[in-house]
């Protein structure tokens, strides 16, 4: 849906933090976000794809959070050409890339393979030895087939 520096003008002209420094003058947020939508149409079309990215660069320059991408902006260190292929991950704040590592790391650290887990008890005997003193290890399928309620030895 072309037709998205109308919003962007309005919102380069809001100010979210009052710790921000004025914007230039209504004229040139026209003039930045005309530039902006002309940049989108030519690089990404008129399809999903200028949704898509208009979407995101609307929500990250809304974000009170992302000062430094507004202002990166509003003082074109960021060249309107560059915005149509710069990603959700370029544009979030400082914060939200930190949470995005995190819950990344997380889902690593979830992901990752554990050894098994060593268990001794005195509930088997050993046929060699005739111990009842007796080691066995657990891998992570037998575990949640047991904690679902299945038994892993069918």
């Amino acid at each position: 849906d072309p037709g998205c520096s109308a919003m962007v003008a309005t919102i380069l002209e809001a100010q979210p933090n009052s710790s921000e420094k004025p914007v230039p003058s209504c004229c040139s947020t026209l003039v930045l976000a005309a530039e902006i939508e002309q940049a989108l149409c030519e690089q990404l079309g008129v399809g999903r794809e200028y949704s898509n990215q208009a979407r995101s660069l609307i929500y990250n320059l809304k974000d009170a959070a992302n000062v430094e991408f507004r202002r990166s902006v509003l003082s074109e260190k960021l060249q309107p050409k560059e915005l149509p292929k710069l990603s959700a991950e370029s544009m979030a704040s400082a914060a939200r890339h930190e949470e995005r590592q995190r819950h990344r790391r997380e889902a690593f650290e979830a992901a990752a393979v554990r050894p098994a887990e060593e268990c001794v008890t005195d509930a088997f005997t050993c046929e060699r030895c005739q111990s009842t003193r007796s080691a066995y290890s657990r891998t992570s399928a037998v575990e949640s087939c047991v904690r679902s309620g299945g038994s892993p030895w069918r």
